[in-house]
């Protein structure tokens, strides 16, 4: 009986640490394909590339992420954390005041920023917060137009939405070769011309 418990004891702790691998090597074929997203377009994102990178076999990558799909699912995860969105607005003043925060985190990953802009991955990781954004931008409107009708409340939802984007941020500091400053600037305008359409007081 007692054998019984520490092969048991033992069979626990090797599933345990296999899993623990499994997941260190995920963590490594995801983080290897940021990297690469980040010096080359989507289409040069190949499984040899990615091994290659992440130092093992394409086997091994193919083993842990049998689709395209799914790995590129994981990769807009990791975008996403390593993007490291500020939380998001509560109220009108936090919402005039979003662009320089998000904008800066565009900034400060910039590469990685334009490479997703241009490639498939864009709407997998837009879809990942774009629900969480919208609900709070549209609570936003909300406290500020109570009395106005939902297709004029839904219609301001939209419009502060697309400024808060990083396609916004792209199209401003990349199309009209603004400055991060200026780019945040045009943004807060656009937002502060939607609230006081809606009749907030916004300073």
């Amino acid at each position: 009986m007692v054998y019984d418990k520490v092969s048991h004891y033992m069979s626990s702790t090797d599933i345990s640490l296999a899993e623990r691998q499994s997941e260190f090597t995920r963590r490594a074929i995801v983080g290897s394909a940021v990297d690469l997203l980040a010096e080359a377009p989507l289409s040069e994102l190949s499984a040899r590339a990615i091994a290659a990178r992440a130092g093992m076999s394409e086997r091994t990558v193919f083993r842990h992420f049998n689709t395209r799909d799914v790995l590129h699912d994981e990769i807009a995860t990791e975008i996403l954390g390593r993007l490291e969105v500020p939380a998001l607005p509560q109220d009108a003043s936090e919402l005039v005041d979003y662009p320089a925060k998000l904008f800066g985190q565009f900034e400060q990953h910039r590469a990685l920023t334009r490479a997703i802009l241009n490639s498939e991955l864009y709407d997998r990781v837009r879809k990942l917060v774009r629900e969480r954004r919208g609900s709070a931008i549209a609570a936003i409107v909300d406290a500020c137009a109570p009395d106005a009708t939902p297709p004029i409340r839904r219609r301001a939802t939209a419009n502060l939405e697309y400024h808060l984007t990083a396609s916004a941020w792209h199209y401003f500091r990349f199309h009209f070769d603004l400055s991060l400053s200026e780019t945040v600037e045009c943004t807060r305008m656009a937002i502060k011309d939607t609230l006081r359409g809606l009749g907030a007081i916004v300073a």
